[in-house]
């Protein structure tokens, strides 16, 4: 996949991971349609992809 986006949140066991890229995917496409960074109306695709890390491995990351 040539376009995409790697994003590190940290979450507690009770946080929904669904509701939160929910919420990141719908907010960010709202700003970036508004701001007209893209020709046409941007979206995201269906679906994403998640890791677990551990607290102590979190700081090896680039």
């Amino acid at each position: 996949m040539p376009d995409h986006v790697h994003i590190l949140f940290g979450l507690r066991a009770s946080q929904s991971l669904s509701n939160l890229m929910q919420d990141v995917k719908g907010y960010s496409s709202k700003w970036i349609n508004k701001k007209g960074f893209v020709q046409g109306k941007f979206s995201w695709q269906e679906g994403y992809g998640a890791f677990s890390y551990s607290k102590k491995g979190s700081f090896r990351c680039y």
